[in-house]
């Protein structure tokens, strides 16, 4: 929360006080949480970092190590992803990723 006061009007306007008001605009436009219809299939933007891993043919473990969490959660995240998505399989997903896009770079 940001809050600024001052003890008396100001006649000239003050850069700070400038810099502050977009800071904080730039700030709640970034937390402010997305809307799920925003967001192919309704996946949260975890399970899109790991769709757009698999696009690329990664393992469970690659993907783990490039998004800094655990094999096991990773692996959670597909199952979440093949159930929100009705797919039988990761390669499905990475299918259905590229039809909407949805590719990892590099």
């Amino acid at each position: 929360m940001l809050n600024i006061s001052t003890r008396r009007p100001r006649r000239t306007p003050d850069p700070a006080r400038a810099v502050v008001t977009l800071l904080t605009e730039s700030l709640a436009a970034t937390v402010t949480p997305r809307p799920a219809e925003c967001r192919p299939g309704g996946l949260s933007p975890r399970e899109l970092q790991v769709l757009t891993e698999l696009t690329a043919g990664r393992t469970n473990r690659e993907i783990a190590e490039r998004l800094y969490i655990t094999p096991r959660t990773v692996g959670t995240h597909i199952e979440h992803i093949l159930a929100k998505l009705d797919l039988p399989n990761r390669a499905a997903a990475a299918a259905r990723a590229v039809a909407w896009g949805i590719e990892a770079s590099g």
